[in-house]
């Protein structure tokens, strides 16, 4: 059995965390970043050899995960060639791993390597991993540019339209109803877009096209 087959049909533990909630279809969130208080993390790529990657994965999602918390696992294919890519958002901040010389920062460049990423891809899949300690309703969405905070939003917000500046055109984010979502982007594949809302602290919507993550606080 591959790897990508056992994650879909059982769990396994990773720390003190069990693997939960496998999206068949797509993904209802892109990202799933962490409270700042807290270090759960999110571990999202795109690449053409899935079952690599998620066995590249699990080591590293066991060092990360050592306190405990759910994590949950789910892919979707991509229909277009697409700008593959590793992305860790962790502390509720997004780590470059291609600088610094951390131990969290190498392990990422290492599985980068090992997935020849980043490269343009024929047959894209979306693989996103995401822990968290508990859940609880955001208080505010916070909009990065680059890791610049641009906007704070109150999740008490009542249907607001906020435009963001993005690296490759425009972005609206949309909050109504405790939620945030991304309604409109310039970027092609709008996986953002199709990533559906936010509403519980620790989630995060990615654009990398745009350079854009969105954290529900």
């Amino acid at each position: 059995m591959n790897r990508r087959n056992f994650f879909k049909i059982s769990s396994f533990a990773i720390g003190a965390a069990a693997i939960s909630n496998v999206a068949g279809s797509a993904l209802t969130k892109v990202m799933a970043a962490t409270n700042p208080a807290s270090d759960s993390f999110s571990l999202e790529l795109i690449t053409d050899n899935e079952d690599k990657a998620i066995n590249l994965a699990q080591e590293f999602m066991n060092s990360l995960n050592d306190g405990g918390g759910v994590i949950k696992f789910s892919e979707y294919r991509l229909d277009k060639a697409e700008s593959a890519d590793i992305v860790l958002v962790r502390g509720g901040k997004l780590v470059n791993y291609k600088t610094g010389s951390d131990d969290v920062r190498r392990h990422v460049a290492e599985i980068a390597k090992e997935l020849e990423l980043p490269r343009i891809i024929n047959n894209p899949v979306r693989i996103k991993f995401t822990s968290s300690g508990g859940e609880t309703t955001a208080s505010n969405f916070l909009i990065f540019h680059k890791d610049r905070l641009v906007g704070k939003v109150s999740a008490s917000t009542s249907n607001r339209n906020i435009t963001v500046m993005g690296s490759k055109g425009e972005m609206i984010v949309n909050v109504s109803g405790r939620k945030a979502r991304v309604v409109q982007a310039s970027c092609t594949h709008k996986n953002c877009v199709n990533s559906g809302s936010i509403s519980l602290s620790g989630e995060n919507i990615v654009c990398i096209p745009n350079q854009v993550h969105i954290i529900a606080d």
